[in-house]
C-alpha cells in the first residue's frame, strides 16, 4: 500500500516518522549486538543467540533504508516527491527486500525453541543439524530477490520508499507494455 503524499507537510511528517522508529530500530538491534558479542563467544556458543545477532544485522540494514524514507527515491515523474536517483533507490530497495529475512529469523527462534522445549531436542544437535539450513532458509530468498530487483532496476516508488515499482506504468511508455518482460524468468 502507498501512502499518498500531496503537501510539504505530509512529506516532513513522513520523513521525521520514518526517521524516528528507524532510528529505535538501529539503536535497539546495535544494543543486541554489542550485548552478544562484548561477551566474547561465550554468548555467541547459543545457537539462539547467532539467529538473534543475524536478525539484528539484516535488521540495522533494512532500518536504515526504511529510516531515509521518501528522500533516496527519484524525481523521475512529477508525481515523484524524492530527492535521490536510481542508484539510491536501487540501494534503498535491496535493502528493504534484504529486511525480509528479519521475519525470517523470527520463524527460525521459533522453530529452535519449539525442538529443543517441546520435542526436547539437545540444543548442541539442533546446532550442528540444522543451522546451516537456518541461516540459507532466511537468507537465500530475500537475497536472491533483493540482488535481482537491483540488477534489473526494478525498484522504484512515486510516493513511498523503493521497491518493486514499474516506472514504465506511470510514464506510459513501456514498449513490452511493463518491466516484468524484460525479467530475468
Amino acid at each position: 500500500m502507498e501512502l499518498a503524499i500531496s503537501s510539504d507537510t505530509g512529506k516532513i511528517i513522513l520523513i521525521c516518522v520514518s526517521a524516528i522508529s528507524a532510528s529505535l530500530s538501529i539503536a535497539g538491534s546495535t544494543l543486541i549486538i554489542y550485548i552478544l558479542s562484548h561477551a566474547g563467544w561465550r554468548k555467541l556458543a547459543r545457537l539462539r543467540n547467532r539467529l538473534v545477532f543475524g536478525m539484528s544485522i539484516i535488521d540495522i540494514f533494512s532500518s536504515a533504508a526504511v529510516g531515509f524514507s521518501i528522500i533516496l527515491t527519484p524525481q523521475e515523474t512529477e508525481c515523484s516527491v524524492g530527492m535521490g536517483n536510481q542508484l539510491t533507490c536501487n540501494v534503498q530497495g535491496f535493502f528493504i527486500q534484504l529486511g525480509f529475512a528479519v521475519p525470517g529469523y523470527n520463524a527460525m527462534l521459533s522453530l529452535y525453541f519449539l525442538m529443543t522445549i517441546r520435542y526436547g531436542i539437545d540444543q548442541v544437535t539442533v546446532a550442528e543439524k540444522y543451522e546451516l539450513l537456518m541461516h540459507a532458509f532466511v537468507l537465500i530468498p530475500p537475497l536472491t530477490t533483493a540482488i535481482i530487483g537491483a540488477a534489473g532496476k526494478m525498484y522504484f516508488s512515486e510516493t513511498a520508499n523503493c521497491w518493486f515499482g514499474d516506472i514504465c506504468q506511470s510514464l506510459g511508455n513501456c514498449v513490452n507494455g511493463d518491466i516484468w518482460g524484460n525479467g530475468f524468468w
